[in-house]
């Protein structure tokens, strides 16, 4: 059954505001947002009862006997969104643990992938293994219609009472990656591809210390191999946005080296050209033809050190997403304001844009009324993140460019030309005295320029609980 919404969004609202001549396209401010109907208001009272009455989980500490299901994702049957782009996120990632968060999401994944051995990306299934009830009640809300975890904020609790120390919260990366993207982009599906880089790859071939020719050739072809059968998943999942909060550079390879080879690491010489027979893969992430890439900035100070962090023409549709942490930016829409206090991190050498996470840098881990939020641990309700990293901003930067993507160019084909002028949006040329005139420091949370926000799911300001 379709739900229901009430909307106090007049028609028309999402478009764009109208333009004098020569002026530059404006987003439309947020709408006010929608709220649930009286149906699913009660869908949501009976399954919190229904939780609550599981006593088995609730009162008993071998809940081994208790009712168990194991349910496995079947994208041609679970994929299913009323309103939806067709236009894909791929999320690349670690996904070796299966979230049970993702569960209550399984209608929005359009496909799963996984390296294999040989370097082949290949599909594969996720599996979930959990009580039964709480399946039952996680997929209840899992239909074609979108509706936003803080519209379950009463069933957190005793979700969380009932199940939660059975399931554990499956925070790991790649799934926190997820459920700061879910929530924040309603209308897009998402394809998760499993891969753990040189942890991968052929040991003989990584662990040899000679860097000739011949020796880095397996892994040429491991990279080769990857970087064709992903490029044939892009297209058939019609993935246009790539989240990649992950890198690798010669010191964090030599740490991988010293665990999977259990010997003295080479020369960097000879690690940074491992780094680089990656570069096929790298080019179809970055590079790929009307696909724009959301890259977490890495720590990094030259090409030598990490060669694929630094601006390149093989990258042209890759933004580096840094991130500054502060209460009060006082920063416009475009990112115009003063710096006075804004920090940015990591270095403006291997930076193209800083987004404010607006949650303090210590503890307590205070946060400003628009915070960077993530979907809770069984989708029930979206919570301030604890600290800010460029693994958990740079969906954020994803986030912007596909609410400016939907603003400005909706519906209109996404080429490379229209890829570059989104990110001159994103990070426009306003700012006198910043590098190239760009408005690097931009607070996009702030002015509520996200799809969440856009469409009316999520109010600017965050509800606290």
């Amino acid at each position: 059954m379709r739900r229901r919404f009430e909307c106090s969004i007049l028609t028309g609202a999402l478009a764009l505001l109208p333009l004098g001549c020569g002026e530059t396209p404006q987003e439309p401010p947020p709408p006010l947002p929608r709220a649930p109907d009286a149906e699913l208001l009660e869908s949501i009272a009976a399954a919190a009862e229904r939780v609550r009455s599981d006593t088995c989980f609730r009162e008993r500490e071998d809940v081994s006997t208790c009712a168990w299901v194991a349910s496995t994702h079947e994208p041609a049957l679970d994929f299913a969104m009323t309103d939806s782009t067709g236009e894909a996120i791929l999320i690349a990632d670690d996904f070796r643990f299966v979230s049970p968060l993702m569960l209550r999401y399984r209608n929005r994944l359009r496909g799963v992938l996984r390296t294999t051995d040989d370097g082949t990306v290949a599909t594969t299934q996720l599996t979930w293994h959990v009580p039964l009830r709480f399946h039952e009640v996680m997929t209840s809300f899992s239909g074609p219609d979108f509706i936003p975890a803080e519209w379950l904020r009463a069933l957190r609790i005793p979700v969380d009472e009932t199940y939660g120390a059975r399931l554990g919260s499956g925070a790991t990366h790649g799934n926190f990656v997820f459920a700061l993207l879910v929530e924040a982009n309603p209308q897009q599906p998402i394809v998760l591809w499993d891969d753990h880089g040189f942890r991968d790859v052929p040991l003989d071939a990584f662990c040899d210390t000679t860097g000739t020719p011949e020796a880095l050739e397996p892994l040429r072809e491991h990279a080769r191999r990857k970087a064709d059968s992903l490029r044939a998943y892009l297209d058939m999942y019609n993935v246009r946005f790539i989240n990649y909060s992950r890198g690798t550079t010669v010191h964090t390879l030599r740490e991988l080296w010293e665990h999977r080879c259990q010997a003295p690491a080479p020369a960097n010489a000879v690690l940074l050209a491992k780094l680089k027979t990656e570069e096929p893969v790298l080019e179809v992430l970055f590079g790929s033809p009307g696909v724009f890439a959301a890259h977490a900035a890495g720590d990094v100070n030259s090409p030598e050190e990490s060669p694929f962090d630094f601006p390149s023409e093989r990258f042209p549709n890759r933004l580096r997403i840094g991130f500054f942490a502060t209460l009060e930016s006082g920063l416009d829409a475009m990112g115009r304001g003063p710096l006075e206090g804004l920090r940015g991190w990591p270095g403006p050498q291997a930076v193209d844009v800083y987004l404010n996470s607006g949650v303090a840098p210590v503890r307590p881990f205070a946060y400003s009324p628009t915070p960077l939020l993530h979907a809770s641990d069984f989708g029930m309700d979206v919570i301030p993140i604890t600290h800010t990293s460029t693994s958990w901003i740079a969906p954020l930067g994803l986030s912007r460019f596909i609410h400016l993507r939907e603003s400005l160019h909706g519906g209109q084909p996404l080429t490379n030309e229209r890829v570059a002028s989104l990110i001159d949006a994103m990070v426009p040329r306003a700012c006198a005295g910043q590098p190239e005139g760009r408005c690097q420091y931009q607070d996009p949370l702030l002015h509520g320029q996200t799809e969440a926000m856009r469409l009316g799911y999520r109010p600017v300001e965050y509800v606290v609980p």
